[in-house]
């Protein structure tokens, strides 16, 4: 997964870390 921090691209390929990304999106979502 593809994920821009920091206005970096960084290749992201452990599955937990992509899953930990996701969450992270969804809590700011709901947050909003």
């Amino acid at each position: 997964a593809e994920v821009k921090i920091n206005g970096e691209d960084l290749l992201i390929m452990k599955e937990t870390d992509i899953m930990g990304i996701l969450d992270m999106a969804e809590a700011a979502k709901k947050a909003a």
